[in-house]
């Protein structure tokens, strides 16, 4: 109308044949977008009308829809949140995460690259947040490195994970420089969460000064953990481990990792934690049935999670520590750990492939009870088919298995 009819001066009382592009290019509805796209290009066209096989018309997509669509690939979006100019901008754009991570993770179905998504995500968020934050207070008055922890840390992030981080900073700082360290630590924290990724129940963050250390201070804090590991010390090795530098100083935190790796080859540490894991219930009873997890109004759940997926990492861990390895994921550490005096092929290639399935189960789980108030790590075995159930039976024999190898291998040492 506008070109055609306003700007050629013609009459309004013309029929729309007169004017209208009597042979469009059009697409069918199971082409893809790419084709679509191309079509357009070719044609210098910004509306295309879109057919069934029956040849009628069931839609219009337009260059705006195609836009609206390539935001959602990731690298637009890190692109976006990279150029967030504010807090505030920071913030309306990491408020589309969730359905673009939706869409993502429906598209792929593979566990491990949504995980590396997620972290890279709030990697680049809490590289923004820092840059905001160094707009405004000035360049960090000293060398540090911002720590992930837990499933950040391991690159294996899911759509509820909370926060784990912590700062890592040079010895020997006056009062200012700490200072400086602490609106920074409370900055990008406060930041993340307002950005939906949810503050860490249990205070594992960089706001809270001991997670906010100095290099002696955080191997202090290991040397603590490792000779005398108490159940409360044992928990924290299992988040605190699991460790990967966002941003800072690499030789500093080098230089911690390795000191790290040093005190993890404790062997009455290795014995200790290798006890709590044995003792961790497979939901596996009786003649090979499942056993429920959870109790009250879930008491008919398994929460794959604590009971598979956090299982395989604690134990894959141990190993790990053992070795000496400062890798903080749980394929690479398997893939580190080939060849290994303790950890047999089969049994590396069958935790290996027990971690794969648990997380994309739990991904898919997640994708459909996404927006409801359903547990989104404990799941229904009788709402599976019956190969699932198979599978998931299976992965918990895995499990088991490893829990008494770990055992026998470690446990006599603590």
């Amino acid at each position: 109308m506008r070109n055609r009819v306003v700007a050629q001066g013609l009459d309004y009382d013309l029929q729309v044949n007169a004017v209208m592009t009597p042979a469009p290019a059009t697409v069918y509805g199971r082409q893809s977008l790419m084709d679509a796209l191309a079509l357009m290009t070719q044609h210098n066209i910004h509306h295309l009308p879109v057919l069934n096989d029956k040849d009628e018309p069931i839609g219009m997509i337009t260059n705006t829809d195609l836009m609206r669509q390539q935001r959602s690939e990731p690298v637009m979006l890190i692109s976006a949140l990279n150029k967030a100019g504010s807090l505030d901008a920071l913030i309306d754009e990491a408020q589309h995460m969730p359905a673009y991570i939706q869409t993502f993770a429906a598209r792929v179905h593979d566990s491990t690259i949504v995980g590396r998504l997620l972290a890279s995500l709030t990697d680049t968020m809490t590289r923004r947040l820092i840059e905001l934050y160094e707009r405004d207070h000035g360049v960090a008055p000293a060398a540090y490195a911002w720590l992930a922890f837990g499933s950040q840390g391991r690159e294996d992030q899911t759509l509820s994970s909370d926060q784990d981080n912590g700062l890592l900073l040079a010895d020997d700082l006056n009062e200012q420089q700490r200072a400086w360290f602490r609106g920074l630590g409370d900055f990008v924290c406060q930041g993340l969460y307002r950005c939906g990724i949810p503050l860490c129940p249990g205070d594992i963050m960089a706001s809270n000064p001991d997670c906010r250390r100095s290099l002696s201070g955080w191997l202090d804090r290991f040397t603590n953990w490792t000779t005398s590991p108490t159940p409360k010390a044992l928990m924290y090795c299992q988040i605190f481990f699991d460790s990967r530098m966002v941003v800072g100083n690499k030789r500093l935190y080098q230089k911690y990792r390795a000191e790290v790796a040093k005190l993890g080859q404790n062997d009455f540490f290795l014995g200790n934690l290798a006890r709590l894991q044995s003792n961790v219930p497979v939901p596996l009873g009786l003649f090979n049935r499942f056993r429920s997890t959870e109790s009250g109004k879930d008491s008919d759940l398994i929460n794959i999670k604590r009971y598979g997926i956090a299982l395989i990492n604690d134990i894959v861990r141990t190993y790990s520590l053992q070795a000496g390895l400062t890798e903080p994921r749980t394929l690479g550490r398997l893939q580190e750990l080939k060849g290994s005096r303790l950890l047999n092929r089969a049994d590396n290639q069958a935790l290996g492939e027990a971690w794969l399935f648990l997380t994309g189960l739990r991904l898919q789980h997640q994708l459909d009870v996404w927006g409801t108030d359903k547990p989104k790590n404990a799941l229904d075995p009788d709402e599976l088919s019956t190969l699932t159930r198979r599978q998931l039976k299976s992965a918990f024999r895995i499990i088991k298995e490893a829990q008494q190898g770990v055992g026998l291998k470690f446990g006599r040492t603590g």
